[in-house]
């Protein structure tokens, strides 16, 4: 994600992290590519892609789609968007046991069902009063999603994009719990 975002704000070709792992790194160029944000690799390695016009828009908005199960995970999401100056938010998708079940089971490869146990009780949600870099979380109930929700998401990233975190802030004292 680091190399994505330099090279989007520095205009110059994407090169692969040195520290990638091939299949991550496979996925996440194809990714890229389905968006319609990668060109042609500039080498035939393909370690290094010159990025599309798209992927320079103005309105540019990246979904990082996981479980971020632990407040760490989604807290290294937050110090990219500070380093780059960029918006940031959290939509945290609070759903029933029963319903995530049900949810895997209609999945083409569904996980186990232990392991939608093991991350019920793994996951941390957001808290804003505990950590401040997390103020912008917005909590939403499934499967009560609905249309109204859907406008309250959309809102909640356009308010996302319309306020970057600043570098400048001083969060350096701030813990993970």
């Amino acid at each position: 994600m680091d190399c994505f975002l330099v090279a989007i704000i520095n205009s110059c070709p994407m090169p692969a992290p040195p520290n990638k792992t091939e299949a991550l790194w496979e996925r996440f160029v194809t990714t890229l590519k389905d968006q319609d944000l990668l060109s042609l690799p500039v080498m035939e390695a393909q370690s290094c892609y010159l990025l599309t016009r798209r992927a320079f828009s103005r309105s540019l908005v990246l979904v990082l789609d996981d479980n971020f199960y632990y407040q760490s995970m989604r807290y290294e999401v937050y110090q990219l968007a500070r380093k780059y100056s960029l918006g940031f938010c959290q939509l945290f998708i609070d759903c029933p046991l029963e319903t995530c079940l049900q949810r895997n089971g209609q999945r083409p490869r569904a996980l186990p069902p232990r392991i939608i146990h093991l991350m019920l009780r793994k996951i941390e949600k957001p808290n804003p009063e505990k950590n401040a870099w997390e103020r912008n979380s917005l909590i939403i109930q499934s499967p009560a999603c609905s249309s109204e929700a859907s406008l309250e998401v959309a809102d909640f990233f356009l308010a996302a994009l319309e306020n970057p975190v600043r570098n400048v802030e001083d969060n350096w004292g701030q813990k993970v719990n």
